[in-house]
């Protein structure tokens, strides 16, 4: 099997270039804090509630027979693809069908050119610490006000919801609740990046109580308020 990645909406087979060396399975490393307490034996350990980003590397070459044009305009145009946008964006590959990471590239190795028209090199990503599942960002439109997500992977997960209604609107989800005070139309909640919106305005001062997290098997979920449509993303994930 010929393997790939696409990244920020481009593929290597785009460019004539393919990956020759699986990556390796990197873990992310829970974020802590040691103490070193004088006279007690062994770290204080302080969970900092996260995982650190991990790097992760694709070995990739040219192949002539593929290539739309020379080994230097090849190169040229995968530095442009790579190198232009240092925000994070969507990186998949034929190693991990069916899941994503969001990744920047943070360096390309010295490219070789051993053979005529052949080109290989390293291209290393600085990603975020989870493998987020394709299924988990479909926008799913909830048909009543109590109702049921499943998290299908074991790690937590933090949701996204767009809630259409009026006045205030409180939230359930398992163990977690809040509160969206006077809405107008709808509000929009993301969990990961701990935000209230609408219309890519800030909404923060509407929201009241914790942003919840979809534990692993059902997730109870209950809105109590002049509720006109339910929408969300359950952002399925694992580590």
């Amino acid at each position: 099997m010929i393997h790939d990645f696409s990244f920020n909406g481009k593929s290597l087979f785009d460019f004539g270039v393919i990956v020759t060396n699986s990556p390796e399975w990197v873990v992310p490393q829970r974020d802590v804090t040691s103490v070193s307490i004088p006279g007690r034996s062994g770290d204080l350990i302080i969970d900092n509630g996260r995982y650190n980003n991990l790097s992760i590397s694709y070995a990739v070459s040219t192949i002539p027979a593929f290539m739309k044009s020379t080994l230097y305009e090849t190169i040229n145009s995968l530095k442009d693809w790579l190198l232009t946008n240092d925000t994070y964006c969507k990186l998949t590959d034929t190693y991990n069908p069916g899941y994503y990471r969001l990744a920047r590239v943070s360096n390309i190795n010295n490219i070789v050119n051993d053979i005529a028209s052949v080109g290989s090199t390293t291209i290393i990503f600085d990603c975020k610490p989870y493998l987020y599942r394709d299924d988990g960002e479909q926008l799913i439109q909830a048909t009543s006000t109590n109702f049921i997500i499943k998290n299908p992977e074991h790690c937590e997960s933090e949701p996204y919801f767009k809630i259409f209604g009026s006045g205030d609107i409180t939230v359930s989800v398992g163990e977690y609740s809040f509160i969206l005070t006077n809405v107008t139309d709808y509000l929009e909640v993301d969990c990961e990046m701990q935000d209230c919106f609408r219309n890519y305005t800030n909404c923060n001062k509407q929201f009241q109580g914790v942003f919840p997290k979809l534990l692993w098997g059902n997730n109870n979920v209950i809105i109590n308020g002049n509720v006109n449509k339910i929408q969300y993303k359950g952002r399925f994930r694992r580590i």
